[in-house]
């Protein structure tokens, strides 16, 4: 169970700085609407999954997977931001900070049901579903990724 949170883990940091390199590297062809469209999705998007991601592969306290995933999602929004322009960085930092947020308290769901006053028996289908959640947030994050890169084709 571990090595699969690891290598998803691995896999969703990995596809984050695949797609910035490749936005980085046309950067010079988008307009500001274009950007903050790319910089909004992929923060997003790219957060959430990171963000769950770090809360069930560390398991910190919810506060300090808070303040973690909060730190990672910023960063991501902050490197796709500063390709463009200055509301591309705003947009950036919000979206990063938005998809932390609710990928952390996703995994604290995931992992502790009481927090939502669920009953105790979805307790037992915890593993189960770590590994659920963690393979359909991997398949958005690849979709994002396939679908930005078709638009920087078109």
């Amino acid at each position: 169970m571990n090595l699969f949170l690891y290598v998803m883990f691995a896999v969703n940091l990995i596809i984050p700085f695949s797609v910035f390199n490749n936005f980085a590297k046309k950067r010079r062809l988008f307009t500001d609407r274009y950007g903050a469209t790319i910089t909004s999705a992929s923060a997003y998007v790219f957060s959430l999954s990171t963000g769950t991601l770090l809360f069930f592969v560390f398991s910190p306290s919810l506060v300090n997977g808070i303040l973690l995933s909060t730190a990672v999602g910023v960063f991501l929004g902050v490197s796709y931001g500063l390709l463009i322009k200055f509301h591309s960085l705003l947009l950036g930092v919000f979206y990063g900070m938005l998809g932390a947020w609710m990928g952390t308290m996703l995994a604290a769901v995931i992992a502790d049901p009481a927090l939502c006053g669920l009953p105790s028996s979805f307790t037992s289908m915890l593993l189960m579903n770590k590994i659920i959640i963690t393979g359909f947030l991997s398949a958005i994050s690849v979709l994002t990724a396939l679908l930005l890169r078709f638009s920087f084709r078109v």
